[in-house]
């Protein structure tokens, strides 16, 4: 009896170890970013806003940039010109000095892939170009070389519509009215203006009417939403510097959205006269 009691207990074990080591193997993935032969790093460079997203662009005029990446990396390290950071998201400001040439930002990152019942690693370099501007009409660019200055591709005539409601078209104007007269001693704001957004927002208040203006004529800007401008993006705030019964309180962020520049996509919160906010979305293209 001991032989057979003996017999079974080794056939429980040999039947149940092809179960154990099945399950300690792992099957390699079949999604391409898990596959170790297409690793690559990534990153993006982001132009940072103080009450928006950031928005992703290799040129920057706010001289403050983020670098970011999405992928689980097991190693990273930043270098950004001679200096190294260790930070998974790395904020930085930049100075006038930064203007006169491209600068190289790269990452390194090292990531582990199981295959074949072991872990290897793969390593990978990316470097990319950041490119410091100054905005057109700003107090820098007066005394920066001209080839230093840029005109975002958000200023100018959109025509569009808020996505719910595709078939009421109509026309805005970002406009650049240059420095603004109180605060020229910044680089940071300019007189730049958002109109006719929500529909019959801004105008020409010497006339008394909320028509939108033209794009070179300054009348009235004052009763339009101000614009934070980046390169590629803006934000405007809680309409604080939008007055009259014509603009209602509303918080924007708008962006560039496809290779030309020419398409725009504006998010909208706004705040109607009873409280309620309605949350809509811009689409527009420049003509």
């Amino acid at each position: 009896f001991k032989s057979i009691h003996t017999m079974k207990k080794l056939f429980f074990v040999f039947l149940i170890l092809p179960f154990l080591s099945c399950k300690k193997q792992k099957t390699p993935s079949s999604n391409i970013q898990d596959n170790p032969d297409n690793f690559a790093a990534h990153f993006q460079i982001y132009e940072s806003f103080t009450d928006g997203p950031d928005v992703a662009t290799d040129t920057i005029i706010k001289f403050s940039a983020t670098m970011k990446f999405t992928d689980t990396y097991s190693e990273y390290k930043w270098q950004v010109g001679s200096t190294e950071y260790f930070s998974r998201d790395l904020f930085l400001r930049f100075g006038e000095a930064d203007m006169l040439a491209p600068i190289p930002v790269s990452l390194f990152a090292k990531k582990k892939f199981f295959v074949d019942g072991s872990w290897i690693t793969k390593s990978d370099t990316i470097t990319r170009l950041l490119v410091v501007r100054a905005l057109a009409k700003s107090s820098l660019s007066n005394v920066v070389h001209p080839s230093l200055v840029v005109t975002s591709p958000f200023f100018g005539k959109f025509k569009g519509s808020f996505t719910d409601n595709a078939t009421d078209t109509f026309s805005i104007i970002i406009a650049n009215h240059g420095i603004n007269p109180v605060l020229s001693n910044t680089t940071q704001f300019w007189n730049a203006r958002i109109y006719n957004l929500p529909k019959g927002c801004g105008g020409q208040i010497q006339q008394g009417n909320c028509q939108p203006v033209n794009e070179q004529d300054v009348l009235g800007y004052y009763y339009a939403p101000a614009v934070d401008p980046g390169y590629l993006g803006f934000t405007v705030f809680g309409g604080a510097n939008a007055q009259g019964s014509c603009c209602p309180q509303v918080t924007m962020q708008g962006k560039i959205i496809n290779a030309a520049r020419d398409s725009i996509r504006i998010n909208c919160a706004i705040r109607e006269a009873g409280g309620a906010v309605q949350n809509k979305v811009f689409l527009g293209k420049k003509f």
